[in-house]
């Protein structure tokens, strides 16, 4: 298989994937309206202790969610090249993107939850965490199979 059918395979893949994105994305926005009509209302139960039980529901979910679909990609992505060596790290590509991307809501949600807010500079840090270990580990995996797509070629093939 060519980086071009490739490329395409994952492009396929990701655009089979949008309805479990937009599904996922639905029920963390209706846990939050939940949540906020919740504290709104302010029944008579210990809405604290209620909150902070939800809140840690929807980071968890989440979590879950989010790695469930690294992991669908990553094996795609693995099964489409032959060599070890490049399975081994398109695996550790995902797992540290996926690391990254808890912690830049992990770095908000404490900012905002403490006031800290010299705490920004991580969070802002972060993002560029992110795009340093993305683009190492596609630089890597390039050298090993030059065949091997990395996303701008796979966000730029056109599927029609």
């Amino acid at each position: 298989m060519n980086k071009e059918e490739r490329a395409i395979e994952l492009k396929r893949f990701q655009r089979g994937r949008m309805m479990k994105r937009i599904a996922f994305i639905l029920v963390l926005a209706i846990l939050m309206v939940s949540l906020i009509e919740l504290v709104i209302m302010k029944s008579e139960i210990d809405i604290e202790v209620f909150v902070d039980f939800m809140i840690g529901f929807i980071l968890v979910l989440s979590s879950l969610l989010s790695a469930w679909l690294q992991y669908e990609e990553k094996e795609l992505s693995q099964s489409l090249t032959e060599i070890e060596e490049a399975k081994m790290l398109i695996g550790k590509q995902y797992f540290w993107t996926y690391i990254c991307m808890i912690a830049t809501p992990t770095i908000l949600y404490t900012v905002v939850l403490t006031e800290f807010y010299f705490l920004m500079f991580p969070f802002i840090l972060s993002y560029f965490v992110t795009a340093a270990v993305e683009g190492y580990f596609e630089d890597r995996v390039q050298e090993i199979d030059e065949g091997h797509p990395i996303k701008d070629e796979i966000d730029k093939v056109s599927l029609w």
